[in-house]
């Protein structure tokens, strides 16, 4: 059952259920359920091959992975893709256009954005600030850019207990005053 095989995959992926994390396991779980037919495994398998987590990194079979599940709408397959275009790896040229493309199209399905992590908010946040790829927003005084922006500010606030207060937004630039939170 393809479906049993999905679940499995996924508590040994993040430990639940009583399991304890095996990323090897995981990944043999979605692999078989990907020769199943799972849709879903395939994205998983372009993030598992990307950082070589259950089996040694290929970059060659994530991009595979990553290709097929975009073409299957997958939102997590998009975003693995996006990286391939954004950091040029297995030597494709950087296209910042493509990248941001395919972030704009994870982003712009509400329940599709838990697929998004801080570096993916920075490159599309930053690509609508700078039109590259998408419609350059900034000067609109765009909310989503805003949003795109303040959700990076959050994580960076999250992990360093800086509280900050975007000062000035003018001129392709922004000015971010950082001030150090007390301890608790």
């Amino acid at each position: 059952d393809v479906s049993a095989m999905e679940k499995l995959a996924s508590w040994y992926d993040h430990g639940d259920h009583g399991l304890s994390v095996d990323e090897k396991r995981a990944f043999d779980f979605y692999r078989t359920a990907e020769e199943e037919g799972s849709t879903k495994a395939v994205a998983k398998l372009s993030v598992k091959y990307l950082m070589g987590k259950g089996t040694p990194a290929n970059h060659a079979l994530s991009l595979h992975f990553a290709t097929e599940a975009s073409a299957n709408r997958s939102a997590l397959g998009m975003v693995v893709l996006s990286r391939f275009f954004f950091e040029g790896i297995l030597n494709i040229p950087v296209d910042l256009k493509k990248g941001a493309r395919l972030l704009k199209n994870v982003y712009d399905v509400v329940s599709a954005r838990r697929h998004l992590c801080a570096v993916d908010l920075y490159r599309l946040g930053t690509s609508y600030f700078k039109g590259e790829g998408v419609e350059r927003l900034l000067h609109k005084g765009s909310q989503d850019c805003i949003d795109l922006l303040g959700a990076n500010l959050l994580v960076f606030y999250s992990i360093t207990r800086f509280k900050m207060r975007v000062v000035q937004m003018k001129n392709n630039s922004i000015h971010i005053n950082f001030q150090k939170l007390q301890s608790f």
